[in-house]
């Protein structure tokens, strides 16, 4: 439940279980975290599938190619095209920012919808050049 939600009450009672997914999510992200803390950003640059992790897309970048790959059932294309259509979709009623809550923090960042439309084309664009979803496969293997 995030800070923001308008009606805490409702989920009080309400028994929740953490799938398997998200806690291979956790593990990446303590990871990442403890990377980061010992080695610095030099130390995450491969981790994270990023050159420059600091400059890295807004949200579509290789960190959320990992957070993908360690569901095992998603297909990294579709997923790419779907969030495409869905901000198209939203572009399309007007809308030309999107506020993005920061799960397990009290951060939101905004961010241009064609400027997010444009990091899906270069994530999909280095998956297929670069190939990216080998090195993120063999990144998630070692954390999971």
């Amino acid at each position: 439940m995030h800070d923001f939600c308008p009606n805490p009450r409702a989920f009080l009672k309400n028994h929740f279980e953490i799938p398997d997914f998200l806690k291979r999510v956790d593990r990446i992200r303590t990871f990442v975290r403890e990377r980061l803390y010992n080695d610095g950003e030099v130390g995450i640059r491969h981790l994270v599938l990023e050159e420059d992790p600091v400059r890295m897309p807004l949200l579509y970048n290789g960190l959320w190619l990992l957070f993908l790959l360690v569901s095992e059932k998603i297909n990294i294309y579709t997923a790419i095209d779907s969030q495409r259509i869905l901000l198209e979709k939203i572009k399309s009623k007007g809308h030309q920012e999107l506020t993005i809550l920061i799960p397990h923090s009290d951060y939101c960042v905004t961010g241009e919808i064609d400027r997010l439309i444009c990091n899906l084309d270069y994530l999909k664009a280095r998956c297929e050049q670069e190939n990216l979803l080998k090195k993120g496969q063999q990144v998630v293997s070692m954390l999971v």
